[in-house]
């Protein structure tokens, strides 16, 4: 998983924009999500990239715009960050566009993580995908090895990477997702770190004596290739050891 799921990736980060207000069409409940405004180009005065948050100043209700339809309605999620919607909010209401803590906590989360990967990476360009590089790879970032008691999961070590602008971040040693042994014939299989997903397990395509890695997905960072020469999967495994496990980290490093 990612070390820590409340700092967003910067896709994720909410937008900030200037003077967005307008009033309540009509009274509405708190299950309805089209906010309709006064005036045909009610929604006009809102900002046309998503999401952003509004909230009711009367109820201080906080919502999250994540579209609009036509000039006039505003589509939101409800009762967001604690808050919660009146019975009724009247019309007239004023929703004004405005700035919330999730979005101040969100930005220094980011600014910090920022700073630590860059001091990471001696200022590596974020526009590329890689392992960031501490000068001691070998016995960090991303890390892989068998497990205590070997089976047919990997350990991973902490990791700090950078995937086309969006971190990959593993703060604590995390258990791979299982291997699979082929039902026939041999397989290398590959360890990635896929963004949205974390580590990840592609299947290779099983051959009867030599077979290759798959490449990895788009977006992710290849780790291992997961069987060599003499070590491949086979029917017969039952647990991943370190001579299975092929380096591919200097490939990709920052």
């Amino acid at each position: 998983m990612m070390a820590d799921p409340t700092v967003p990736q910067q896709s994720e980060m909410q937008i900030a924009g200037n003077y967005g207000e307008g009033t309540l069409n009509a009274s509405i409940g708190p299950a309805v999500t089209a906010i309709v405004l006064v005036g045909a180009t009610g929604a006009d005065a809102y900002p046309d990239v998503f999401p952003y948050p509004v909230a009711n100043r009367t109820s201080r209700e906080i919502m999250l715009v994540t579209s609009k339809t036509g000039t006039t309605t505003l589509n939101v999620v409800r009762e967001q960050e604690g808050t919660s919607a009146f019975a009724t909010s009247l019309a007239g209401s004023e929703i004004r566009l405005i700035v919330t803590a999730k979005m101040y906590n969100d930005l220094l989360s980011m600014v910090k993580r920022n700073q630590k990967c860059s001091t990471a990476s001696g200022g590596a360009l974020v526009d590329t995908i890689g392992v960031i590089d501490t000068g001691d790879v070998d016995t960090n970032m991303f890390k892989t090895t068998e497990q205590g008691t070997p089976d047919m999961t990997v350990l991973v070590q902490p990791g700090l990477g950078v995937i086309n602008h969006e971190y990959a971040e593993l703060d604590t040693a995390e258990t791979s997702p299982t291997i699979v042994a082929p039902v026939a014939d041999k397989r290398v299989d590959l360890l990635e770190w896929l963004l949205g997903t974390g580590l990840n397990i592609v299947t290779g395509t099983p051959h009867t004596s030599a077979p290759v890695a798959p490449s990895p997905s788009a977006n992710a960072i290849p780790l291992y290739e997961i069987g060599q020469s003499g070590n491949f999967l086979e029917t017969t495994t039952t647990s991943i050891i370190n001579a299975m496990l092929v380096d591919l980290r200097g490939n990709a490093i920052l």
